[in-house]
């Protein structure tokens, strides 16, 4: 493979595909399928009985089982596999952690912190719930933006706005840009994050525009002015992931 560096230089590799290659997530699914997917099918049915389950986006990999054994077997003969081809589970990534409604309820007897684990940019933790017309109470995934997305996301957004402070569109293309991120995380239980996101947004457009002359250009009012013209993103919750708590069980 080769790729090109900042310097515009041209580097080859002998392995691997380039960092954010249009080619890479094409030549990961292909590969991924043949050594994991079906790998995985088969070893479901031959050793695990069925009760394995996956979700896999390119190389990020999530798998239920149906205890903290079989986790540990399944971690175990996946490395040995990838291993086969050249490649292993990243150590800090890669992790066994118990889950379920038991294992939720035992969790808060203790009065201890429930298990979190990072996928596709949300944190997934365990939590309680209430259901409105028993009130019984059951345990359910709760998704919201990890630590490390919402950092990331807010520093190339601040990135942007300084190196494009002095163009006509800017806050027209911003809002192209938060209503991208909201279609993606502003699903039930991640209000405060999408609300802390805009809000730090809104802040950066103010600061930068501001410094576009030696003059202040703009106060708050103008500003939210400006906003509203411009019919600039409220935060709001845009999709619905509660799930019927009998789909949880009760293992």
């Amino acid at each position: 493979m080769e790729s090109l560096d900042n310097l515009g230089q041209i580097i080859k590799s002998s392995m691997g595909t380039p960092q954010g290659s249009i080619l890479s997530p094409l030549l990961c699914n292909i590969f991924l399928d043949e050594v994991v997917d079906k790998w995985i099918r088969k070893l479901n049915v031959e050793v695990f009985g069925g009760q394995i389950q996956m979700v896999r986006y390119a190389d990020d990999m999530v798998f239920v089982t149906s205890g903290l054994t079989s986790a540990e077997k399944l971690k175990t003969l996946l490395s040995d596999r990838l291993r086969e081809y050249g490649l292993e589970l990243h150590p800090d990534k890669t992790k066994v952690i118990k889950c379920g409604q038991k294992e939720a309820f035992k969790i808060l007897k203790r009065k201890e912190k429930f298990p979190t684990f990072d996928f596709l940019g949300f944190t997934h933790v365990w939590c309680l719930s209430m259901k409105r017309k028993t009130k019984e109470m059951f345990a359910r995934i709760k998704l919201i933006t990890s630590g490390r997305r919402f950092r990331k996301s807010l520093k190339m957004m601040k990135e942007f706005i300084k190196k494009n402070r002095h163009s006509c569109s800017l806050i027209q293309e911003v809002k192209q840009r938060v209503v991208g991120y909201l279609n993606y995380f502003a699903i039930n239980d991640n209000g405060r994050r999408i609300n802390n996101y805009v809000y730090e947004v809104e802040r950066m457009l103010f600061k930068w525009l501001n410094r576009r002359s030696q003059k202040m250009s703009v106060n708050w009012e103008q500003f939210n002015r400006v906003l509203r013209a411009n019919n600039f993103p409220k935060p709001k919750i845009l999709h619905n992931l509660f799930f019927n708590g009998k789909n949880y069980g009760k293992t």
